[in-house]
């Protein structure tokens, strides 16, 4: 019979329990029991907890050591077909919470399937959440429509958003969300690009009822000071442009965001570092992912065995420089820029508590990480 049920006992916990066994016979005398012996058997049953997903990722994956050259993107051995998978793992890589473990190349068991979509998991984030980009576009959109002129530079429709307050790497931009009314709110006060409108629209439709399980996280739409060029330079066309911080991290990239300042040190009113529940990804995952910035076209067809080509030229959150137009980067098989108006795919990043999950799956395309 069970004695206990429910029982909790903690790591380094010590509890003391008291066994009475009483005879259900009344004997006037007990010298009938004197020198017998009593033997029985005690089992604890225990319940190991399911190991969290940040945990299990970390465990189940082969971590490498070896730094990746980033010049050549992924496969970073060559473009033979033998050497498509070398290199392939998690990476770890340092970002604002600490160390976070990413993918990088040919990954095929990073498969999840949450709310009622499919996604491939990014990373592990330094706080323990996890990173997912979804494994399909959910449309073409600029990253934004609202370019006042083109005659004159549009530096602030490179950003998240814009004419709102200085979002720092140590005070970021907070968007909040009630699920109740489905609102997002800028805390900044900053106006939303016309990609970000497009991405919590989305988020309203198709995760509201997930929102619990969504963690606030951070994304870096970074327009910091660009590779030593004056903060306004004249390009060749003698047309104004900005060029941002990106330029410094093409050949090394980071998941820590730069401090967010001109080439005169004063903050900026667009862009920036945001806490939000939904974004894109950067450049810099990309990179470290396996995606390159080169010119090299065998280069760009071996790419295409990463997990993050998703044979879409999707937007990221990451401008490269400004001018009439604005100019962010977008990726296909390689990254490119392209202007904010422009017409790109949008692919939603989010990132998803680890605590209390329950989840099943061993990753690969045909049976994902199921998440309840």
């Amino acid at each position: 019979s069970t004695l206990l049920k429910g029982v909790s006992i903690e790591k380094d916990q010590t509890d003391t329990y008291e066994l009475t066994i009483e005879f259900k016979e009344t004997y006037s005398e007990q010298n009938y029991n004197q020198g017998k012996e009593f033997n029985g058997l005690i089992q604890i049953n225990g319940y190991k907890p399911q190991q969290s997903l940040n945990e299990w990722i970390i465990a189940n994956y082969p971590i490498i050591e070896e730094e990746p050259d980033f010049t050549k993107g992924f496969p970073n051995a060559g473009t033979s077909d033998e050497d498509i998978t070398k290199g392939s793992g998690l990476y770890e890589a340092e970002d604002e919470y600490g160390t976070s473990y990413i993918f990088r190349g040919v990954v095929e068991n990073n498969y999840v399937h949450f709310a009622n979509q499919d996604w491939r998991i990014v990373r592990v984030n330094g706080d323990g959440t996890v990173r997912l980009i979804l494994n399909d576009t959910i449309g073409k959109h600029a990253f934004n429509d609202y370019i006042d002129s083109y005659t004159e530079p549009n530096y602030d429709k490179v950003g998240f958003t814009y004419e709102g307050e200085a979002c720092l790497i140590n005070n970021p931009c907070e968007v909040t969300y009630d699920k109740e009314t489905q609102t997002f709110t800028n805390q900044n006060g900053g106006t939303n690009s016309s990609i970000k409108t497009a991405l919590e629209e989305w988020y309203k439709t198709n995760l509201n009822d997930y929102d619990e399980q969504i963690a606030y996280g951070l994304f870096c739409n970074d327009i910091s000071f660009g590779y030593g060029r004056d903060d306004i330079a004249v390009n060749y066309d003698g047309d104004h442009e900005l060029v941002y911080g990106l330029t410094n991290r093409l050949k090394q990239p980071s998941l820590i965001c730069p401090n967010q300042l001109d080439g005169e040190g004063q903050p900026r009113t667009y862009g920036g570092l945001y806490k939000t529940k939904i974004g894109l990804i950067t450049v810099d995952e990309l990179n470290i992912g396996g995606l390159s910035h080169s010119s090299d076209e065998s280069i760009w067809f071996y790419n295409r065995n990463n997990y993050l080509y998703l044979n879409a030229n999707y937007w990221t959150i990451t401008p490269w420089e400004s001018f009439y137009s604005g100019g962010n980067v977008s990726s296909s098989s390689a990254l490119i820029g392209s202007g904010a108006s422009y017409q790109r795919d949008v692919i939603p990043v989010i990132n998803i508590k680890t605590d209390n999950l329950t989840y099943s799956g061993s990753g690969i395309e045909g049976d994902p990480i199921n998440i309840e």
